[in-house]
């Protein structure tokens, strides 16, 4: 990879300010993956080189994992290594499709065999599973679970120095439920890469899970401008919409939810709350075609499956609860 970084001053008084453009090129492409720019006001002149290196640094975070994965989509499948199929199936994960995990899991076992002391993989894998038994893409939610928390064990000894993995970490525990475990590895994420939208993201959603709104809004507000065009930015657009459900605020809610879905469309299963929140927001119509795509996709899923999946507060539960109920998905 190569950076391009043009700088101009641009006429703004006595501190002036700076433009900078930053650009992203694969070399082994000869394409660019990635652009943006930025003002700057220069209070102090002497701190811009500093400044500018932090920048671009944190920015540059936010958007190598996607260019890794693009560019080992391209690649030769008999070379790859167990980084290269790890981002080979990172994107199959963070989609929230149940369609590709299978492939995903395959992908992250030959990685897991080709490099078993790296944690990337295996943390990775512990998300799939958790996805699978959060979100009801597997018959059996319990076995998911406790591979998840098998595979999360591992990978914890040795995440010490990965960001990367922590994050994958926060996640995996989240969806077994132990949010204790999650919170650690979200702020052990942060502190070693306090750039890292995937770490703001997560503990935005620790903050959700406990109903403690304002934090979960404003940490996945930071997930999304720190990474906009991230594959996860919609995960974070979601913990947005649960907060503020928890709010009591069903229009902004259901607005969210809308925002997801239509950055991932994939993410049929988010019905199971969009559904509701249209309900109570007034938007009759919506409710029932969004629990209308659901039901299509998941036929058998019932209240009681919903109630399971994810570590909602048990006042949040029963408030999707009775939305559902008046939709008509069965109790159990």
């Amino acid at each position: 990879m190569l950076v391009v970084t043009c700088m101009s001053r641009i006429d703004g008084g006595d501190t002036g300010i700076l433009q900078i453009r930053t650009m992203l090129f694969d070399r082994s492409t000869r394409r660019f993956v990635w652009a943006d720019s930025w003002h700057y006001a220069l209070a102090d002149a002497s701190r811009e080189q500093e400044w500018l290196a932090e920048l671009v640094a944190s920015a540059l975070r936010s958007v190598v994992p996607t260019a890794e994965a693009n560019r080992v989509i391209r690649s030769d499948p008999i070379e790859l290594t167990a980084w290269d199929l790890s981002m080979r199936a990172l994107p199959m994960v963070a989609a929230i499709d149940h369609g590709t995990h299978g492939t995903a899991l395959e992908l992250l076992e030959r990685a897991m065999e080709l490099s078993p002391q790296d944690p990337v993989p295996i943390a990775l894998a512990a998300w799939c599973h958790g996805l699978r038994a959060g979100h009801h893409f597997s018959s059996d939610m319990h076995v998911e679970r406790a591979e998840t928390l098998r595979l999360a064990s591992k990978a914890s000894g040795l995440s010490a120095a990965d960001p990367l993995a922590n994050a994958m970490l926060s996640a995996a525990y989240m969806l077994a439920l132990d949010l204790a475990a999650s919170e650690a590895h979200g702020r052990r994420a942060l502190s070693l890469d306090g750039g890292l939208a995937w770490a703001w993201g997560r503990l935005g959603w620790v903050h959700a899970y406990r109903d403690e709104t304002a934090a979960a809004i404003e940490h996945c507000q930071i997930a999304r401008v720190l990474a906009p065009s991230d594959p996860l930015a919609f995960v974070w657009a979601t913990g947005i919409a649960a907060a503020s459900f928890e709010a009591g605020c069903y229009r902004e809610a259901a607005r969210w939810y809308e925002r997801t879905l239509a950055e991932e469309p994939r993410a049929v299963v988010l019905n199971r709350f969009a559904a509701p929140t249209h309900l109570f927001a007034g938007n009759d119509e919506t409710a029932r075609r969004r629990g209308a795509i659901l039901a299509e996709v998941f036929p058998d899923l019932t209240i009681a499956q919903v109630r399971c999946g994810l570590p909602h507060t048990t006042k949040v539960l029963d408030r999707y609860s009775e939305g559902l109920a008046r939709l008509g998905m069965p109790l159990s």
